[in-house]
């Protein structure tokens, strides 16, 4: 009688405990700051993991993904850590606290094995109040042999120009990363040298040379050279003290400040009105036949797309609108030249950069890939699925990703030089560069290259972060999103609203990533060159 007792009290057992993580037919405001769902979190760790978990298995978009091609296995997650968390609201928090560094590493153990690559989770410690956060994919990535060289990387065209392969060179910053396409990509004194002569950095050091080599210099340019040395003794000397990139903009704004009367092209202050949507970008003309455009983030449509610039809410005049104004053009340049030789027969390539370019809005493919295709094409780079029920495998059917061709005359009326450009489909070979920090739509345009017959992707495997994202408005009629909300809610998880499917209809590449055509690794050639860049030169020009 005792052992069926027993066994029956075990049996109740296991019904209560998968009651815990029983799927709902009910949707619950996970995307809201609910205090229904998150107000017991501010106060229990327990309450935190099953907020995470049950909001994870209603909103996470690719549980097939994480189930079929990884073997994870969330019931059996919610059942092995749910102790864990018990054990810490089972600690006085006066008298044995749970510290920030031992609940990051059970927030890390928990969050690691999800594979979407935007995913960020943030706990807020209930004994000591602050956020922790876990971005599974860094980790990931940062195992990987090109991570470190990939971290805050801005290409460098300035060997080109040297050479005279590079002319017509364009540049325009609104973002932080205007500091390292002015003054080099590493905070390594040493390497702030491979630059453009005719900006920052670069164009002091150049002037340096040029004057010190003047036989008989007036006053006026012996003063100018002296300033000039103090500039880059300045640099040098305060920059070895630096140890963070608050630091280094700080010193870096220290210097334009103090110099502006040099006229330095490009050394301007870097500003706070582009926090969220800032931009750099590149353009030039390689080898007099191939276009070149590189760009830092997805946001070109708030420059270059009429209906939604920015630069109309500018003040003409200043500094932000001079370089969102440098952007539109480098931009225009870029598309116009490529239009320019392909009407005259001379289109030998085009190269697209996207490497470490954090990704942004998806409207920006049609201004750079789409302008390459006719208008009025379409181009299919897969499909995409969303979550439409509380179930955790409640999903739509499979919809076609489609890309259409943008018409240029359409897009850019008031540009007169445009009119005249009769505009074709790109059938020359195109090049798209990545490397382990090209993510989400740069992983999507190097998605969409792979699906056109005359484009290649060269460089090395993206970041596996192809999922698309949007705001919470969305969850009105997906459930899928955000988990709560960023610096309130004791709990927030960013997640995807849509899943990116490959072309075979089953694959997902969250975790993986977009593995190029040709692989190579990116290093400064002996003669200053880019090994990427020379790589994507080779096969436009020999196809090999």
């Amino acid at each position: 009688m005792k052992t069926k007792i027993m066994t029956l009290g075990a049996m109740l057992l296991m019904l209560t405990l998968s009651a815990c993580r029983e799927e709902s037919d009910m949707l619950v405001s996970y995307n809201q700051n609910d205090v229904l769902v998150f107000g017991k979190a501010n106060e229990s760790f327990v309450e935190q993991f099953e907020v995470f978990w049950n909001g994870m298995n209603q909103n996470y978009a690719i549980w097939d993904c994480e189930e079929n091609q990884y073997g994870l296995d969330w019931d059996e997650v919610h059942d092995r850590f749910l102790p864990l968390f018990e054990q810490l609201d089972q600690r006085d928090k006066d008298t044995d606290p749970v510290s920030d560094s031992e609940y990051q590493a059970l927030i890390d153990s928990l969050a690691k094995p999800l594979h979407d690559g935007h995913f960020v989770v943030q706990f807020k410690n209930p004994h000591t109040g602050k956020a922790l956060n876990c971005y599974p994919g860094k980790i990931r990535n940062a195992s990987r042999d090109d991570y470190e060289v990939s971290q805050d990387f801005v290409p460098s065209l300035a060997a080109y120009v040297f050479n005279g392969t590079a002319t017509d060179y364009q540049s325009g910053c609104t973002s932080q990363q205007h500091l390292a396409i002015m003054f080099g990509n590493t905070y390594d004194v040493n390497k702030d040298m491979i630059i453009n002569p005719n900006y920052g950095l670069g164009y002091v050091v150049a002037q340096i040379n040029e004057l010190k080599a003047k036989q008989s210099p007036t006053s006026s340019q012996r003063t100018r050279l002296t300033q000039l040395q103090n500039l880059f003794a300045e640099w040098v000397l305060y920059k070895a003290s630096v140890n963070n990139r608050a630091e280094l903009i700080a010193l870096y704004n220290y210097i334009v400040n103090k110099y502006q009367s040099l006229k330095v092209p490009g050394l301007i202050l870097i500003s706070s009105a582009f926090n969220e949507y800032g931009l750099g970008v590149q353009y030039a003309l390689l080898n007099g036949d191939t276009p070149y455009f590189a760009f830092t983030n997805f946001f070109l449509t708030l420059y270059a797309n009429p209906k939604y610039s920015n630069i109309n809410q500018l003040t003409p005049g200043t500094e932000d609108y001079k370089q969102s104004v440098a952007i539109y053009n480098a931009w225009l340049s870029w598309l116009k030249k490529v239009q320019e030789l392909k009407a005259n027969g001379k289109l030998k390539g085009v190269i697209i950069d996207l490497r470490s370019n954090g990704g942004g809005m998806f409207a920006d493919f049609g201004l750079v890939l789409g302008s390459l295709f006719q208008p009025g094409t379409d181009l299919q780079v897969g499909y995409q699925r969303f979550k439409r029920g509380p179930g955790r495998y409640d999903y739509s059917p499979l919809m076609p990703d489609v890309r259409p061709g943008i018409d240029i005359l359409e897009l850019l009326p008031n540009e007169p030089s445009v009119q005249n450009i009769q505009q074709q489909g790109i059938t020359e070979p195109i090049v798209v560069l990545t490397n382990c920090m090209s993510v989400s739509m740069a992983e999507m345009t190097a998605m969409g290259a792979k699906a056109m017959p005359n484009a290649r992707v060269i460089g090395k495997r993206t970041f596996g972060g192809l999922c698309g994202l949007t705001n919470n408005e969305y969850a009105n009629y997906n459930y899928s999103g955000h988990i709560g909300i960023a610096g309130q809610t004791p709990v927030y998880c960013y997640t995807p609203t849509v899943a990116t499917i490959q072309p075979d209809g089953k694959t997902i590449l969250e975790g993986i990533g977009i593995t190029p055509d040709i692989d190579v690794n990116y290093v400064v050639t002996p003669a200053g060159t880019d090994s990427q860049i020379d790589r994507a030169l080779q096969y436009i020009q020999t196809g090999n």
